[in-house]
């Protein structure tokens, strides 16, 4: 019998480092686990990119402010062809409607002004983040339904081994569900910064999750689709 060998890898076209320049001239090197066998491009361009996003998002600010001073400067720069001769407004008023985009931009670092936008977020992360919680509770409601059915069946058998493999099944199941609970109870903190900030601009605050963390599998389902129902209201009461 034949075995298959697999191709040796081309070492010459393993990818050379990506580069990131900031300003300041801090650069940042992409970093790849060699553990995690030869590198391909993707791999590094996402190790960089890994680096780059936290890097850059403090400078946005910067770039907005920047950025609105090129739009001031341009509005400026078309005011003298709006008088004429002959008389043209048509690049300044496209000036001003473009200063008005960066202005809009810029205000978002007001707090007062970005909290909606922060509560939004928050709001939306919590809401997707239950969306799963509740696909993976139907699952494991669905799954401990079935061994409830093995479960009787090894009964009327009296198969002794099937009745410790389905045991075993539900241990894990209910360990799940468990780990489940303690997820929703860990998001009192978050719920809370949210409703910190929901309370800032008058909106209403977020339920508590933590009762659902001690509900059976077969109970928490309900309750949990009242929250989300509830927390979506929020969400579209949110001013942004």
């Amino acid at each position: 019998m034949s075995v298959a060998i697999p191709d040796c890898p081309d070492l010459d076209a393993v990818p050379s480092p990506l580069t990131l320049t900031l300003p300041g001239g801090v650069s940042l090197q992409s970093l790849v686990q060699s553990a995690q066998g030869i590198p391909n491009q993707l791999d590094v361009v996402q190790s960089l990119m890994a680096q780059a996003s936290p890097a850059l998002a403090p400078l946005k600010p910067v770039f907005d402010i920047i950025d609105t001073v090129v739009a001031v400067f341009a509005c400026l720069k078309a005011i003298p062809d709006a008088f004429g001769p002959p008389p043209d407004p048509s690049k300044l008023v496209q000036a001003l409607e473009d200063l008005a985009k960066k202005v809009d931009n810029l205000l978002r670092l007001v707090p007062q002004l970005s909290v909606p936008f922060l509560a939004a977020d928050l709001v939306d992360a919590i809401l997707a983040l239950l969306d799963g919680m509740r696909d993976a509770l139907d699952g494991l409601a669905e799954e401990m339904k079935s061994l409830e059915g093995a479960a009787s069946r090894a009964v009327e058998l009296n198969d002794a081994n099937l009745t410790d493999i389905v045991s075993c099944a539900q241990a894990g199941v209910a360990a799940q569900a468990a780990s489940l609970g303690a997820s929703m109870a860990s998001l009192g903190s978050l719920i809370g910064l949210a409703n910190i900030l929901l309370g800032m601009v008058g909106l209403p605050q977020i339920p508590d999750l933590s009762h659902l963390g001690s509900l059976p599998l077969d109970q928490v389902v309900k309750p949990l689709d009242d929250v989300v129902k509830e927390l979506r209201a929020v969400r579209q009461a949110i001013p942004i």
